[in-house]
């Protein structure tokens, strides 16, 4: 089965975020929460061999950024007083 996780249009998924939050950035200053998610996005980026090769650390490690992403943005949200939508 082929992944679609570093098959995203644009480039990687760290550099597409970099986009999305630089316009953030400019309008209300640093954001700890968007620096860690471009991190931990690029951490994930890093892994890209492991994680087709299917190895088990790797798949664990970039599921564990993965949650942190969320985690995350979530509460950048929450500092906005932004209306989540439950998916």
């Amino acid at each position: 089965m082929e992944s679609h996780l570093y098959a995203l249009p644009g480039g990687r998924a760290s550099a597409i975020f970099a986009s999305f939050a630089g316009p953030i950035v400019e309008q209300i200053g640093p954001q700890p929460a968007l620096a860690e998610a471009r991190g931990w996005l690029a951490e994930i980026d890093g892994l890209e061999g492991a994680v087709r090769a299917g190895e088990v650390p790797a798949l664990r490690r970039a599921a564990e950024l993965t949650l942190a992403v969320e985690h995350a943005l979530r509460a950048f949200a929450s500092s906005l007083n932004v209306e989540e939508e439950t998916p």
